[in-house]
């Protein structure tokens, strides 16, 4: 094989390998993946699925968002009182720290009844 050729085919293949390892490592840009993200981390005005509905019993994905009594919140800060440390505090959003927070320090299975809230948390609202 003549010099000339084994070179130029040793470029093309380096140039290759380059163009195919960048399209592997580029992060994803993809105007579809904005547009149907399931991400809650931009300001769009979606209307939220959770966080929304802090009736009886207060439970995951119960939350203060335009409720004007703050049950879950006043929970937060009960259980706060009690020891838990919650991510995001006293945020209104009955999510996974919370929902650990009620099964540790109440032990009713992620769950918490009226009667529970009136005798013990009411006095945080």
């Amino acid at each position: 094989m003549k010099k000339g050729w084994k070179w130029a085919l040793i470029s093309v293949g380096v140039i290759g390998a380059g163009v195919g390892l960048y399209f592997l490592l580029k992060p994803n840009e993809s105007k579809w993946d904005d547009d149907f993200s399931d991400d809650d981390d931009d300001n769009t005005s979606h209307t939220p699925t959770t966080y929304i509905d802090n009736s009886f019993p207060l439970k995951k994905d119960s939350g203060d968002v335009n409720q004007s009594v703050k049950r879950v919140t006043a929970l937060q800060k009960y259980l706060e009182s009690q020891g838990a440390v919650l991510n995001g505090g006293a945020d209104g959003k009955f999510g996974p720290s919370t929902e650990e927070a009620v099964e540790t320090y109440i032990d009713t299975n992620g769950k918490v009844s009226e009667t529970f809230y009136n005798d013990n948390v009411k006095s945080y609202e």
